[in-house]
């Protein structure tokens, strides 16, 4: 029909002879939500014709820029037509085309009316007065809303506002009424929405309540009673709400109850309020569910009382620490009287052997305030009964205790396992896993640097804890084996980390031409807001990419090497969370020019050098000059060799020196024979009876030597001239009461390599009849000068 309805539109206003091709309605204005039909119309003449080869079953529609179904279409020679349905879009532009050419276009635009009216009427003793109420998405802030209040047998009443509501000023009947807002655009279109009420009474409003006042009671509750309104309805039954907000916690809590309106005061009881807490009562009446509620009434406040009798008093502790001496402590907490009964006091009794009666009381004790919960004691080893009660005026109001047993009875129960904390928006979920005993109930202590200690106790294995973000809580979990506490667990979290701290105390060392090391402060794991997890060091050169390396949260220390020498850098420290990142202060320093390292340890060298080769000159020296001739009376006579002998290059001798005693140094060592001297006397018979005659050359006699006690020894027989080849002894055969052993070889050893040996041609009184001094070098005098003392066993050989 609507279809229809724009077509006939359409012929009536546009005659024979129109060469223009355009789609109708033009900028159309619709009700949100309803159907339209758009045309567009080709006359035979039309400009459209010319651009393109026309036929109306070729024209398609896009709404948006978004193909129309063909299923909507409709066309003749002359006309094309769409359907749209269910516009909501506030604005929309709809075109015609043929081969992707637009012939034309328009924009749609959607109004909704006003919606959800409702109408409140008030019963102001004189006259009855409405006022009427509703929704609307309304597109400019200059719409105009026009409001038609009917009445049967009543003149039509009109209420003009530019907000969403509306009040009349004329007086209405307690009668039924049709309601009809209207709202118009700047562009003039005016959309309309009625509401029809046959019952008066579903707008009339009740006046809020009069002189509402709220008194505590020694039970604990709140009574709380009212006058009705001005125009409350008498002896109808009400419906009214009774809404209670605790101060502290901001906890609301509603009440519907039944009210019958009398002359005088009404009253009603609160129970269930916590005690010594400040609470805001108000209230609000209705003559049904589904008639209007009455404004609030004025808000009225009272702090409730406690009620001694129903506070539940809790008494905890945590397992004793050794403190030497047969001392321990324990951490004690309590909960009874909230905080904010101010007027109370807590006092501690620390009893012994488990007593319990308040004749023992008067004994010694510590008082808490209202707002104290926990403390920490000290007790001996004996068993102990620690009481805590609760005081108004000096009154006990509420008491509870618990038993310490001795030390040697106090054991290591088993802790809770897998404690686990996660952090969920503003608060944290704690969870574990029972021991293997059985267990009663289990103890949660957690607190932070900034918020009081607080506690709870549960028989469950998880729970919820509120936390502010950025707080570090600590959270320890004690399993309860009835009244003894087990082993304590703890975990550090918090339920939003927040920035961790920075980085300080950086120091830069140890650089060189290429490399530095950089040392930092660990930030602590207790330091807000925030665990760390890695660190990043950031380093730069003057002209050069911002390098970087990361290292672990326990790692406090980096070596940088790969720079450039004499070159400035630039460093920084970045600590990083799960959440977030901090960072340290700017930090420079200069690598050194290249070389300079080198240089400086050559200097270095060089200095420490000299004194090192001046100390070993001195040592080789003392070592040269310190050399002795062996003493005598620690030396043996052994036979070596001509053969030996004739191998052994003589040092040359001055001019002075010729056919004179000569002076030579024997490489070869002969091993020192062990015997008895004292007395004994052997001949070249018995020390050579295993040798062959062809390699003994020439044996005269083996010299005498004096025994060790007498201080002038004489080395050789002045008439002797001897040769014995050392290969031919073998370790010979002795008589056994001589008791020796004779050991002969030719081994080179560093203690004998330069001994100094007198071959004596003739004795020196033989040659220069006494009267000429022996010629021996500088060497062997200075030696001869030396001191002699302990020296070892020398064998001293004979050479012709």
């Amino acid at each position: 029909m609507i279809r229809i309805g724009l077509l006939v539109i359409f012929l009536v206003t546009h005659g024979k002879g129109q060469d223009s091709c355009e789609i109708l309605p033009k900028q159309p204005t619709v009700k949100m939500g309803s159907d339209l039909v758009v045309l567009f119309h080709a006359p035979p003449n039309g400009d459209c014709r010319k651009q393109v080869t026309y036929s109306s079953n070729r024209v398609y529609w896009r709404f948006n820029n978004k193909a129309i179904e063909k299923s909507y279409y409709r066309y003749n020679s002359t006309f094309a037509a769409v359907s749209i349905h269910n516009i909501t879009l506030k604005v929309g532009t709809i075109e015609c085309l043929i081969d992707d050419i637009v012939l034309g276009g328009t924009i749609i635009r959607a109004y909704s009316p006003p919606q959800n009216i409702h109408c409140v009427t008030l019963n102001e003793r004189v006259k009855m007065r409405a006022t009427c109420y509703w929704d609307h998405d309304r597109s400019s802030e200059n719409t105009k809303y026009t409001v038609q209040l009917k009445q049967e047998g009543k003149p039509i009443l009109k209420c003009i506002s530019s907000e969403r509501d509306c009040q009349f000023t004329e007086s209405i009947s307690m009668a039924g009424m049709n309601i009809t807002v209207c709202a118009e655009n700047p562009r003039g279109v005016v959309l309309c929405e009625e509401a029809i009420y046959n019952d008066f009474y579903l707008t009339l409003k009740p006046s809020h309540l009069l002189n509402v006042h709220v008194e505590p009671q020694s039970n604990g509750s709140l009574k709380v009673s009212w006058l009705p309104g001005t125009d409350t309805v008498k002896s109808w039954k009400h419906i009214c709400e009774i809404q209670s907000i605790q101060e502290s916690s901001n906890a609301k809590t509603v009440k519907k109850i039944e009210w019958i309106p009398t002359k005088g005061m009404s009253s009603y009881t609160i129970d269930g309020v916590q005690p010594c807490s400040k609470y805001t009562v108000s209230l609000r009446c209705a003559l049904s569910e589904k008639y209007p509620w009455s404004d609030w009434s004025q808000p009225a406040t009272a702090l409730s009382e406690l009620n001694v009798n129903t506070v539940l008093f809790q008494l905890l502790r945590t397992k004793d620490v050794p403190q030497g001496n047969g001392m321990r402590q324990m951490h004690l907490m309590w909960k009874g009287v909230p905080p904010s009964c101010g007027s109370f006091e807590y006092r501690l009794f620390v009893l012994r052997n488990y007593t319990n009666s308040t004749s023992d009381m008067n004994a010694k004790f510590e008082r808490f305030t209202s707002t104290q919960n926990h403390t920490i004691i000290t007790v001996d080893r004996e068993a102990h009964t620690l009481l805590v009660a609760a005081y108004h005026n000096n009154v006990m109001k509420g008491k509870s205790s618990l038993q310490v047993p001795t030390s040697g009875e106090d054991f290591d129960l088993p802790p809770v396992n897998n404690l686990t904390a996660v952090a969920n928006s503003d608060q944290i979920d704690v969870s574990w896993v029972a021991p293997a005993l059985p267990v009663s109930s289990y103890m949660i202590v957690w607190n932070s640097t900034r918020h009081k200690h607080q506690w709870q106790q549960t028989q469950e294995t998880c729970i919820s804890l509120t936390a502010q973000p950025s707080h570090l809580y600590k959270i320890s979990v004690s399993p309860l084996y009835g009244y003894v506490p087990g082993l304590e667990k703890s975990v550090l979290m918090y339920s939003k980390e927040g920035e961790p701290a920075s980085v300080w105390n950086v120091h830069i060392d140890d650089i060189r031409d290429n490399r530095a090391r950089i040392r930092w402060q660990l930030v602590s794991p207790i330091q807000c807001c925030a665990f760390v997890v890695n660190y990043t060091v950031f380093y730069k050169a003057e002209s050069g990419p911002e390098l970087n390396m990361t290292v672990g949260r326990n790692q406090n220390k980096v070596i940088l090497d790969q720079l450039q020498p004499g070159t400035r850098y630039d460093v920084y420290i970045e600590a990083t969370s799960f959440s977030s990142s901090s960072k340290s202060d700017l930090i420079s320093f200069q690598t050194k020019p290249l070389g300079e390292l080198a240089s400086t340890l050559i200097i270095l060298g060089g200095v420490v050098s000299v004194p090192i080769f001046v100390l070993i000159g001195i040592i080789l020296t003392r070592k040269f000059l310190s050399k002795v001739i062996p003493d005598p009376r620690y030396s043996s006579v052994s036979m070596w060799s001509s053969q030996q002998c004739r191998k052994i290059q003589h040092l040359p001798q001055t001019a002075s020196c010729m056919n004179t005693y000569s002076e030579a140094i024997l490489p070869c060592r002969i091993e020192t024979i062990e015997r008895d001297i004292s007395s004994a006397e052997w001949t070249s018979t018995e020390a050579l009876h295993n040798c062959e005659e062809d390699q003994i050359s020439t044996f005269s006699h083996i010299a005498s030597i004096s025994s060790l006690e007498k201080e002038d020894t004489v080395l050789v027989s002045s008439q002797s001239k001897w040769v014995i080849p050392t290969d031919c002894v073998q370790n010979p055969s002795l008589e056994p009461s001589h008791d020796f052993h004779l050991q002969l070889d030719c081994t080179v050893t560093p203690y004998l390599n330069q001994t100094p040996v007198v071959s004596p041609v003739e004795t020196p009184e033989m040659v220069l009849g006494g009267s000429q001094k022996l010629c021996i070098s500088q060497e062997t005098e200075a030696l001869l000068k030396s001191d002699n003392n302990g020296a070892d066993g020398t064998t001293y050989i004979m050479v012709g």
